[in-house]
C-alpha cells in the first residue's frame, strides 16, 4: 500500500506538470482533446513515466536517498518518501519536457 501511494504522488506530479502546460498554451481557444494531446506529448510522457519509474524505484528500493532539506525551507522539518515522490514527479517531468521542446525547436531552426 505504501508503495502505491509514492507512486500516486508521483503520477499527481507529472499530471500537474502537463496540465500547467496545458494551461499555459498558445492555442487558448481550441477543446481538450484527449487523443491529439497523447498524439502530440507521447515521447515527452513516455521518457518521463519511464525516467520518474526508474527514480522512484531506486528511491523505494532504498539504492539512493535524496536530501532535499537543502532545497525545502527549514520550517519544513521531515520530508518522506511521500513528498519525494511528488517532487520527482512534478520537478523532473517539467525539466525533460522542457529538455525535449528546446530540441523540437533547434531542430525546427537548424533543420537537424
Amino acid at each position: 500500500m505504501k508503495t502505491l501511494i509514492i507512486v500516486i504522488f508521483n503520477i499527481l506530479g507529472i499530471a500537474i506538470s502537463f496540465l500547467t502546460k496545458y494551461n499555459a498554451r498558445h492555442e487558448q481557444d481550441k477543446t481538450f482533446s484527449l487523443k491529439f494531446w497523447i498524439n502530440d506529448n507521447w515521447p515527452e510522457l513516455t521518457v518521463i513515466a519511464l525516467f520518474d519509474a526508474a527514480i522512484v524505484g531506486l528511491l523505494l528500493l532504498g539504492d539512493i536517498q535524496i536530501n532535499v532539506t537543502e532545497f525545502v525551507p527549514e520550517w519544513i522539518a521531515v520530508i518522506g518518501n511521500n513528498a519525494v515522490s511528488f517532487i520527482l514527479g512534478l520537478g523532473l517531468a517539467a525539466g525533460i519536457y522542457s529538455i525535449f521542446k528546446k530540441k523540437v525547436a533547434y531542430t525546427r531552426e537548424t533543420g537537424n
